[in-house]
């Protein structure tokens, strides 16, 4: 997933250093931009296609998001307003529907990434207006947003899961996870436990395994962060939410152990 994913990202910082190039110019500048956004857009719709299929609900959408952001780049540049509307308002609404449930610190961050896109969103309905387009292009707007089956779906499992406070056992003794992050990560880690013990061998097990532990290490990546964090702020380790980080970890690292 990170290969690909990095692929995507060379791809798309490099074109944006052609476009920079390539302004009021046009020619080989602007084939060479084309040829990067066109490889950033396909690395990641395999991205997306990965994290469909290996990575928990909030990552697929994640990806999802992303892969429509890239798409709708690309039309936006080819000048197919209609596809780039499309894409760039799903990918809108998957922000802003993850930042509803999102920590503070990642609201803002999904915010910005909504009002960045704004922007283009307008440019696009302005030249489809332009072009009497503009009805049959909100229609279609509206079905990827909230026409979606898959979507909302996945958007739906996640709400579910963020309004959850969940329990891990470790040595006899109980502790919440409250952390939404973490709570996502925990939950993705236990899934693919569960799926490990069912797939037997072969490339499918070493698959699922692979999603295992990337899903562990984000889980203590995690923890990691949240302890460090409240150290900062002044917790002691006799504070109840560090020692039920502190037990979380532990259960994190016997997981692994047994995994």
């Amino acid at each position: 997933m990170l290969l690909v994913l990095n692929k995507a990202e060379r791809s798309w910082a490099y074109a944006m250093q052609l476009r920079d190039k390539a302004d009021g110019q046009g020619g080989r500048e602007i084939h060479h931009l084309m040829r990067r956004l066109t490889k950033a857009a396909k690395y990641g719709a395999m991205f997306q296609q990965i994290a469909s299929e290996r990575a928990d609900d909030r990552t697929s959408l994640e990806a999802e998001a992303y892969a429509a952001f890239l798409q709708g780049s690309l039309f936006l540049e080819q000048e197919k307003w209609e596809l780039a509307l499309e894409k760039l308002s799903r990918c809108r609404t998957v922000y802003d529907e993850l930042g509803k449930v999102a920590e503070a610190a990642e609201q803002k961050l999904y915010k910005e990434r909504v009002e960045e896109l704004d922007p283009s969103l307008r440019y696009c309905r302005h030249h489809l207006s332009r072009q009497g387009g503009g009805a049959g292009a909100e229609g279609s707007v509206l079905l990827s947003e909230m026409g979606s089956g898959l979507l909302k779906g996945k958007v739906d499992r996640v709400l579910a899961h963020d309004g959850e406070v969940i329990q891990v056992s470790w040595l006899d003794r109980e502790a919440p996870v409250t952390h939404a992050s973490l709570r996502q990560h925990i939950l993705a880690a236990q899934g693919y436990r569960a799926e490990a013990r069912q797939a037997g061998g072969g490339e499918a097990a070493l698959r699922v395994y692979d999603s295992l532990l990337m899903a562990l290490e984000d889980a203590r990546r995690t923890v990691r962060d949240l302890i460090a964090d409240k150290l900062k702020a002044g917790a002691s380790g006799g504070d109840e939410e560090h020692a039920e980080l502190q037990h979380v970890r532990g259960y994190l690292q016997g997981l692994a152990l047994t995994a």
